[in-house]
């Protein structure tokens, strides 16, 4: 079905309810009045007819909808219901308007009259007392009858979003179509609003009076004039780009970028200036400044050996003055925006992948011009003029960051330039000759600079080797040189040194220099070596020296830093990279330390101060500078890292040594120690209110993520149960704590389970049971049952081995074996699908033949075969047996024995 269908409908029903609405409000006053009158005269004949032509256009768009077949359970089939719903209503509405029919005249019937003597007063008042209790129900009949229209039509609308890219060239056709529809049911809408806030005039409390009497006031008394409503639908306006906006950052989005140290004083400064040239080389680089100034469809290629400068060079040239001067000198006439992109291949997901790189330039692109984007997202803008800037919508899809890029291209060029920064394309993951492709998609656009960095493989040699280009090691020489003496001239023994023996001193730097081979991070790392050597007095002879020791090469290098590794740290030092590489998602500082804590269970990070917070950072860099010598280390932002992404290749060689240090050390469930801490802060929930659901469950999985890869260990299973039960008592706190609003408690909101509207106090059901699941049946396993759908086997085992009750749960209700033989993936929330495809999480059935661990999920496995066959054994027995539930244990016995 396509959207502009669904609008249609979705029109019929909001101008049938609208019509209803209104016919209930008359019916009100004149229920309110001693004589009966109104102050609007409608004639019942003509609402009659009204109300026969809107259900008559209901029912053919619902024979168009029947036309489709829509399949059961989908948004269209809900939408066809809905309209059928509509069509009875009628009738009954028909039936309701008669009984207010006074027989004065066979063809003047309306709500405005004078009862004629011989139709009895009395008659009339009964009639109306009568349909007292019908319009508080009909009210809130047609309100429950807008909302699910709303949330068909959302639902038709964002599934054929996934369609975008087939659907681009019947969109441009749409568009002017939907678009006047779309604002036909936004007045629609509006005033439907403002009919129900009236019918709930009566329920009110003073205070809420008061409340509503304050902003009518600021919203509806004496309103500017026409140009101030302009400025108002600008704001409203904004406020949609603005969402758009903020829907594209994610977090760690710029970390890589603010983890790049700045280049030393007076560096790379000859970017900007002629190229220097020799004999038989020619020029030693490309003008880069004329490659910025000058029309041209070239890609400018930064690349160099690991660790030679490439980002710093990225960093430097992107921010710096100069080039943005020459790039505007450029784009003259059309306005300019940058963009920049640094991959990190140590980071997340989103650092590292296209999608990543998509969301980060449309987020920059459109920060820099924000009025293009109803034109390059119109379905997430159409969502938010509908439902308001406030209305949380999914997550962005490959399907619609493509389509957006899709959209913004032809702009580019005619309503603005756009050049690109992208560093690191050897760091991305996926295919190279994909992103190769990206590309070159600006090559074709006038309006497009890019400039890339990379390592000198073969597939970016191919690409680039006919671009204007720069080799970092073969220019960088007088940079080194320039660095050391900095460095070193801050360092008072060198001083000293240099005074008593200058030449010495000179062949020292000279040394670095020639050994570095144009490595800047070797440099780095070398001379912050040398310069604790001279802290602690020692001689020239003595750096020297140890500067000829020192390999040349950095994965020698660091192989040397990790030998020089005390002894009794050794263990300590295996723990933190170990806790660093297992981490799914960015490490905090923070974060690090509860991990790296003994007892950090009874840490409350809500009393953190600043001053706390700024204490932690500092200890943790003096903890990893002596525990891992500087090759992890805190960032600026309290990130903690990788010194570069050549040490993260590094520890993928000579891992089994690292791990071999703490061998019985479980990161993971250091990790989730630190994270079931962390959950209760406060912070993060007073922020995510309007999105809460989608922050609650995306935490939670994160910490399920983790939990499904702790070991089965029985020095460390009851550690391992105490934090899960911590987690789970504090998420049932935090559900049942935090309300938006009106009151209410976000996370029991519009459940696919039920119309749960709770407040603190109610009643609640189990926090899990707010997973919004693809069956029908009763999710009412709790946290057990997602621990199963997890595959956190340790965990499931022990609490079904000292309660072997809790496996036994009452039919129809879902399983804790459906829960494990199905997985996350099969039951988790539409919303969440992007988590169980980020982490792959596997059923616990679907583990058992995992080296690591196998025999834990076998053993639960049999017990869960076993408990199954007697289900079925029994049911069997049974002549009057339920044959759903027969049919349901047969099925989950056959798919056990499958997986077994």
């Amino acid at each position: 079905m396509d959207p502009l269908s669904a609008l249609s409908a979705a029109s019929a029903v909001v101008a049938f309810v609208d019509f209803g609405a209104k016919l209930l409000s008359r019916t009100r006053q004149l229920y309110k009045t001693a004589s009966g009158e109104t102050r609007e005269n409608a004639n019942l004949s003509i609402i009659s007819d009204d109300l026969r032509i809107l259900s008559d256009n209901i029912g053919a768009e619902l024979s168009g909808l029947r036309e489709l077949l829509p399949a059961a359970g989908t948004s269209e089939s809900m939408l066809a219901g809905i309209c059928q719903e509509c069509i009875d209503a009628h009738r009954e509405l028909s039936a309701a308007t008669n009984k207010l029919r006074l027989t004065n005249n066979a063809d003047k019937i309306g709500f405005s009259f004078k009862p004629e003597k011989d139709v009895p007063v009395n008659m009339f008042s009964k009639a109306l007392m009568e349909l007292q209790f019908d319009v508080d129900l009909w009210r809130r009949r047609l309100d429950d009858l807008r909302a699910r229209m709303t949330t068909a039509l959302l639902g038709v609308i964002w599934k054929k979003s996934s369609d975008g890219a087939k659907a681009l060239q019947q969109l441009s056709s749409q568009q002017a179509m939907m678009a006047k529809t779309l604002t036909q049911i936004q007045a629609t809408t509006d005033t439907l609003s403002q009919t129900i806030i009236q019918y709930s005039q009566e329920t009110l409390t003073p205070r809420d009076v008061k409340h509503q009497s304050l902003v009518q006031d600021i919203w509806f008394s004496a309103w500017p004039p026409a140009p101030d409503n302009l400025i108002r639908d600008h704001r409203a306006e904004t406020s949609y780009n603005n969402a758009i906006i903020a829907s594209l950052k994610f977090q760690g989005g710029t970390h890589r970028e603010e983890s790049i140290p700045k280049a030393h004083e007076k560096t790379f400064e000859w970017i900007f200036t002629k190229p220097r040239t020799l004999k038989d080389r020619g020029p030693l680089w490309s003008d880069f400044t004329e490659w910025l100034q000058t029309p041209t469809q070239q890609i400018y290629w930064i690349t160099g050996k690991p660790g030679a400068g490439k980002s710093t060079l990225m960093k430097f040239v992107a921010e710096h003055q100069q080039t943005l001067s020459a790039l505007h000198r450029w784009s003259i006439p059309r306005p300019l925006a940058v963009a920049k992109f640094y991959s990190w291949n140590a980071g997340t997901l989103l650092q590292k992948s296209q999608m990543g790189l998509f969301r980060t330039l449309l987020w920059q692109v459109l920060s820099a011009m924000p009025t293009i984007a109803p034109r390059i997202c119109p379905r997430r803008w159409a969502l938010y003029k509908i439902f308001g800037s406030g209305t949380v919508v999914p997550e962005w899809s490959w399907a619609e960051l493509l389509e957006s890029f899709t959209l913004m291209l032809p702009l580019i060029g005619e309503s603005f330039d756009l050049s690109i920064f992208i560093d690191g394309l050897d760091e991305f993951e996926g295919t190279h000759e994909k992103l190769i492709d990206f590309v070159d998609l600006f090559r074709a656009q006038p309006g497009a600079k890019i400039c890339v960095s990379s390592r000198p493989w073969n597939v970016f040699l191919d690409a680039f080797h006919c671009s204007p280009s720069l080799k970092m090691e073969d220019i960088t020489n007088q940079d080194i040189e320039l660095f050391v003496n900095g460095r070193f001239k801050r360092t008072q023994g060198f001083q000293e040194l240099e005074q008593m023996l200058p030449r010495d001193a000179r062949k020292l730097i000279n040394g670095i220099v020639t050994k570095a081979q144009g490595v800047f991070l070797w440099v780095s790392v070398v001379v912050n070596a040398l310069c604790e050597g001279l802290t602690e007095g020692d001689k020239l002879s003595d750096l020297l020296a140890e500067l000829e020791r020192l390999p040349s090469d950095l994965e020698h290098l660091y192989s040397s830093i990790w030998a020089g590794v005390k002894w009794k740290y050794m263990a300590h030092s295996s723990q933190l990279f170990q806790i660093l590489e297992c981490a799914k998602e960015s490490l905090d500082v923070v974060t690090l330390s509860l991990a790296d804590d003994d007892n950090a269970l009874d840490r409350d990070i809500n009393d953190l101060t600043e001053e706390d917070r700024d204490h932690i950072k500092e200890t943790m860099k003096r903890r990893l500078n002596s525990r891992t010598r500087g090759l992890i280390e805190v960032s600026r932002d309290g990130q903690i890292d990788y010194l570069h992404r050549s040490v993260r290749d590094w520890t993928v060689a000579i891992w089994p040594d690292i791990q071999a240090a703490a061998a019985d050390f479980d990161p993971n469930l250091a990790i989730l120690k630190a994270l079931t801490v962390e959950i209760s802060l406060r912070e993060i929930w007073h922020n995510s209110l309007m999105t809460f659901p989608t922050v609650f469950w995306q935490r939670t999985c994160l910490c399920l993520y983790h939990a499904s890869k702790v070991k089965d260990d029985s020095k460390q299973i009851s550690l391992f149960v105490k934090v899960m039960d911590r987690l789970d008592k504090d998420l049932s706190d935090i559900a049942s704590s935090y309300t938006i609003p009106d009151g209410s408690l976000p996370l029991y909101r519009n459940t696919g389970s039920s119309n749960l509207l709770l407040r603190p106090g109610d009643d609640l059901s189990h926090w899990a049971s707010t997973q919004r699941t693809q069956t029908n049946k009763p999710l009412n396993v709790a946290f057990l049952g997602l621990a199963a759908q997890f595959a956190i086997a340790p965990y499931v085992k022990h609490k079904i081995f000292k309660s072997p009750g809790m496996i036994k749960v009452r039919w129809p209700e879902v399983t804790i074996i459906e829960c494990a033989v199905f997985g996350f993936g099969h039951f988790c929330r539409p919303d969440l699908a992007d988590l169980a495809d980020r982490y792959k999480y596997a059923s616990l059935a679907t583990r058992v033949d995992t080296k690591s661990q196998g025999d834990q999920e076998r053993e639960l496995l049999e017990k869960m075969q076993a408990q199954t066959c007697r289900k079925v054994a029994f049911l069997e027995s049974v002549s009057d047996a339920d044959l759903d539930e027969l049919a349901y244990w047969q099925d989950m016995a056959r798919r056990l024995r499958a997986e077994g």
